[in-house]
């Protein structure tokens, strides 16, 4: 899993905005992904405040933010089984395919 393609805006206080755009149509970004996502970007990247890390959906012009989207304690779980799903369907496929 790769933290890529972030742009980062300084504010007038001097603070930093880690932002993430997520520009795809389908699927619509719903809050326990765009929690997921924050959750991930904190394990990344650990020289910034995590209260600066947001996720925007482009196309539908949402902003996401850990205090609108406060972490639960379940997200490394919650992660590991949602990457765990994607590589047996993954797997399932290349079978298919190969």
């Amino acid at each position: 899993v790769k933290v890529e393609n972030l742009f980062s805006v300084r504010m007038a206080d001097g603070a930093f905005r880690l932002i993430y755009p997520y520009f795809s149509e389908d699927p619509i970004l719903r809050d326990e992904a765009a929690r997921l996502g924050l959750w991930v970007m904190g394990r990344a990247i650990r020289n910034f405040d995590p209260r600066g890390f947001r996720i925007l959906d482009v196309l539908r012009a949402t902003s996401f933010r850990a205090e609108e989207h406060p972490f639960r304690g379940d997200e490394e779980n919650l992660f590991l089984d949602k990457y765990a799903a994607l590589l047996r369907e993954w797997q399932r496929l290349r079978r298919e395919y190969d």
